[in-house]
């Protein structure tokens, strides 16, 4: 690319390339998938068909901070393939869940520092942290309508798969 670049004395030729990589340096994957591989065969087989069916966010997409070394596990927004580059705004992306290895405790400390304009709750399903002042959140209202990051110990299946937490961002793109 360098040797090409310097035989190459256009200089739109030159911008061009640039914003080439720009855009591919920019057009990150949030996190990859979970590793099927770890999964037992009847989660492999959905997920699998999953991940066939649905983009992958890339960091653009998301508008929260990702936990380092999460790997993605669901995600709910019209993106699918072969159309990933087919625009959707950011109202359509409506969730994101990730596993980490890391226990909720840490998780939870990573993003206090890191969501400002956010309000904590504990919540039976974990902890959440809500988009805006509030000044009381109340599950059966506010969950799943209101930009917020949720978490909580894994489940089961998770944790036999060393998984210990989970992080769940509703509207990400808010």
């Amino acid at each position: 690319m360098v040797q090409t670049m310097k035989r190459c004395s256009d200089p739109h030729m030159i911008i061009l390339v640039a914003l080439v990589l720009a855009a591919s340096a920019y057009a990150r994957e949030v996190a990859p998938w979970v590793p099927l591989d770890l999964l037992p065969s009847e989660f492999r087989v959905a997920l699998g068909k999953f991940r066939e069916v649905y983009c992958t966010p890339e960091m653009a997409d998301v508008s929260r901070p990702i936990f380092p070394d999460a790997v993605i596990v669901a995600i709910v927004w019209p993106k699918k393939k072969p159309h990933c580059d087919a625009p959707a705004s950011p109202e359509q992306f409506d969730g994101l869940e990730l596993l980490s290895r890391e226990p909720p405790e840490t998780v939870e400390k990573w993003y206090a520092v890191r969501l400002e304009g956010f309000t904590r709750f504990e919540v039976e399903a974990g902890v959440i942290f809500v988009k805006g002042p509030m000044q009381k959140f109340v599950w059966n209202r506010d969950y799943g309508s209101v930009p917020s990051v949720r978490i909580a110990p894994a489940r089961e299946l998770w944790k036999q798969l060393g998984y210990r937490s989970v992080i769940e961002f509703v509207r990400p793109a808010l």
